[in-house]
């Protein structure tokens, strides 16, 4: 493994992948960034629309834009996003919700345009080891967020053009906390020193517990809270959630991956229809259809959407009723028709 520090001049990292790439030849190989800066730049294409250097990137942006509004948390860097549709929309259609503008958490301009990225450039997700162990308590997306919301914001990501990331056991709904963990005790207070003593009230990020419960935070430190994160939860497979993803996963390839590779960088367009609820549409360059997402993801049933046409790829919760869509709704449909 070799680190880049996210400050590495661009030429750097030609130079990385070329070497990577080359070394495995033929094998293809895909370099993925995490970088939270949204640096665009890093993800280029050449002219015949292959990367210069990184693949693709996690999308945090997406994470947290799906994330607030399923749990309407507003800790930290999620107050960035809590209650902001056009961020919204734009992580959907554009890849980077923050494309330059100021990002309070850092009291400092973040990101770069990226509309002009191919979907690859981006990995969405709903659950990582970051973003669930950054929790004090490492809960999962499905203990902090209603069955419905969880579905929506999954049937969003699965099929958006973008390439989509399981959490381990995520497939089958698995509760199992993932709390942040160092293999040792002495690697624990090595990384965060001060913040293992008596004043530790988080894990990482979230300043969400009060100063009683700090007793109850998991000690990354010991070898169990390892074993717990990564070891074979003793759960029962959850056979409808298991068998939900086997079919929006068989949905995304026979009706979403052959048109998302023909698209001409991102290609997506979204319109705000009212608090949580956005439409969003994607086209196939080399003809004169329309991917298009209208999706509510609120609790309260918004009107203002355009009447359904085309194909229906999935519906979430409740069918919606001319232009209005009920809570936690998605609807994906396929529109036009194939160059003759």
């Amino acid at each position: 493994m070799h680190a880049i520090k996210d400050d590495s001049p661009k030429h750097v990292l030609d130079e990385l992948g070329e070497r990577v790439r080359a070394a495995a030849f033929p094998r293809p190989v895909h370099l993925l960034l995490e970088n939270e800066d949204n640096q665009a730049f890093r993800l280029s294409r050449d002219e015949r629309g292959e990367p210069t250097s990184f693949t693709a990137q996690w999308n945090d942006d997406m994470h947290h834009v799906l994330h607030t509004a399923a749990t309407l948390e507003s800790n930290d860097y999620y107050g960035d996003y809590k209650d902001d549709t056009e961020k919204l929309g734009r992580a959907l259609a554009e890849g980077f919700a923050f494309q330059g503008e100021v990002m309070q958490a850092r009291n400092a301009s973040r990101g770069e345009p990226s509309a002009h990225l191919p979907p690859g450039a981006f990995v969405a997700f709903m659950q990582n080891h970051d973003q669930i162990g950054n929790r004090a308590f490492g809960e999962r997306i499905n203990a902090i967020a209603s069955p419905e919301a969880v579905r929506a914001i999954a049937a969003i990501y699965f099929l958006l053009p973008q390439t989509p990331m399981l959490f381990m056991g995520e497939e089958w709904g698995s509760s199992q906390p993932f709390p942040f963990f160092a293999i040792s005790r002495e690697s624990w207070v090595s990384l965060f020193g001060g913040v293992v003593g008596g004043s530790l009230r988080i894990s990482l990020n979230f300043k969400i517990l009060s100063s009683e419960n700090e007793y109850r935070i998991p000690r990354g430190g010991n070898i169990s809270i390892c074993e717990a994160g990564l070891g074979q939860s003793k759960e029962e497979v959850h056979t409808e959630w298991l068998e939900w993803y086997r079919r929006i996963l068989q949905v995304r390839k026979t009706s979403v991956i052959p048109h998302a590779r023909e698209m001409e960088g991102y290609s997506g367009l979204f319109e705000v229809i009212g608090a949580g609820a956005v439409v969003v549409r994607f086209w196939n360059a080399e003809s004169s259809r329309q991917l298009v997402l209208a999706a509510n993801l609120s609790d309260e049933s918004r009107d203002g959407f355009p009447c359904p046409t085309g194909q229906v790829l999935w519906q979430e919760g409740a069918k919606r009723i001319g232009t209005i869509m009920r809570p936690w709704s998605v609807c994906w449909t396929l529109q036009g028709s194939e160059k003759k």
